[in-house]
């Protein structure tokens, strides 16, 4: 049990450089690569031990994995069944004869949409809400109607990916964005439709130095002190030798604040921060 339970940077990294498809692994070697991979990506596990025993997200993968595993095997009508059970009881559906890839991580688990033609690279990170599925035009059981998605892509929460379109490697999808056209490798889209907005970001959970993407620019944080001060919320700086006033003189001056202070207004440069 101690192979199961304890992980060292060194395995995840030799599991990494593993280059076998998911049809050269066993079943219990693909659960045990997603049970590591939910460890590795999600910042509230603590161990690997409350990961199996509480985590959503890696119960849906893990059904899935069965499921697909009865699909593969010519037993499709318990995969159905087994799949309307996860439906029921994780609010998730993936079609059993979707093609997902390794160290596939779900975040929390509800509302998770996958089509049955979908296809999902490696160590691909989903949040709840996603659907991958098909656009209203395609409506023949023959084909692919369901999007393909490469390798180390995230998709947001709330996020639709429609139609047979390819997401390329190395992309992030932003929260509620609708993408119903092809993406190119390491870009960032988000919007309705979705549009490429640059290119990828390192996300916080995958990188070490991600504190410095909160920082703000200095003349950025004086405008935004501006507003603070002029709604209230910070009083007003005033000499160290003054005395406090009371509270009705706060009443006061905050109404004054309010009614003479002319608001800064944001730049186009500030987008990403009114986005959050």
């Amino acid at each position: 049990m101690r192979s199961l339970f304890h992980t060292t940077p060194s395995d995840a990294s030799a599991t990494k450089a593993d280059r076998r498809s998911v049809d050269e692994l066993s079943l219990r070697e693909l659960m045990m690569e997603d049970l590591r991979a939910v460890f590795a990506r999600d910042p509230s596990a603590t161990s690997l031990r409350r990961v199996l025993l509480f985590s959503a997200g890696l119960r849906v993968v893990w059904s899935y994995r069965w499921q697909h595993w009865l699909w593969q095997h010519a037993h499709t009508y318990w995969a159905r069944v087994s799949a309307r059970r996860t439906r029921r009881r994780y609010a998730s559906d993936i079609h059993p004869a979707a093609q997902i890839g390794r160290r596939f991580v779900v975040d929390h688990g509800v509302g998770v949409v996958i089509g049955e033609t979908a296809v999902i690279g490696n160590d691909c990170l989903i949040y709840q809400g996603v659907t991958l599925g098909m656009t209203g035009k395609n409506f023949s059981r023959e084909g692919k109607r369901h999007p393909t998605l490469g390798n180390d892509v995230l998709v947001g929460a709330g996020a639709v990916v429609l139609g047979n379109i390819i997401v390329g490697d190395n992309v992030n999808i932003g929260a509620g964005a609708v993408v119903v056209k092809s993406v190119p490798s390491g870009s960032t889209v988000v919007g309705i439709a979705a549009h490429v907005i640059g290119d990828r970001m390192a996300c916080p959970a995958d990188d070490s130095n991600w504190g410095r993407l909160l920082q703000l620019s200095p003349d950025l944080k004086r405008r935004l002190d501006e507003v603070d001060r002029a709604f209230g919320v910070v009083p007003p700086p005033r000499p160290a030798a003054a005395k406090r006033p009371s509270s009705s003189g706060l009443d006061t001056r905050a109404g004054q604040t309010k009614s003479q202070v002319r608001l800064p207004v944001l730049d186009s440069s500030d987008e990403w921060y009114c986005g959050l």
